[in-house]
């Protein structure tokens, strides 16, 4: 199964779009939001490409980061009762899934 296809299943019935063509942009667009998370893994663990067992951290920050869609740059969102509140760029649970992956870095003085 591809990360595209895990993806898809993870979304349910909001990865499904109502003909062939809106399919194919939403599968483009949740295959952007996937290599968005593989360069954010990247550049963290200074690493050139994401190990297998990262997979699911992959899929959980790509799904972070299409419920984000949309509320780019807000701290916070009221409407009505309904309050949400966004405070990291990702939970400390990512943080820690990545960190035994890291490469150490060197730097030159």
């Amino acid at each position: 199964m591809t990360l595209l296809e895990a993806l898809k299943i993870q979304l349910g019935d909001e990865a499904v779009a109502a003909d062939e063509q809106a399919q194919q942009r939403l599968d483009a667009k949740l295959q952007l939001i996937l290599d968005d998370a593989a360069q954010f893994i990247l550049s963290y663990c200074s690493r050139q490409e994401v190990p297998k067992t990262l997979e699911p951290t992959q899929r959980m920050i790509a799904l972070i980061l299409y419920n984000r869609e949309g509320t780019e740059g807000e701290q916070s969102h009221s409407e009505g009762s309904i309050s949400r509140s966004y405070g990291a760029d990702y939970p400390e649970s990512v943080y820690k899934a990545l960190r035994p992956y890291c490469m150490g870095r060197v730097m030159t003085l």
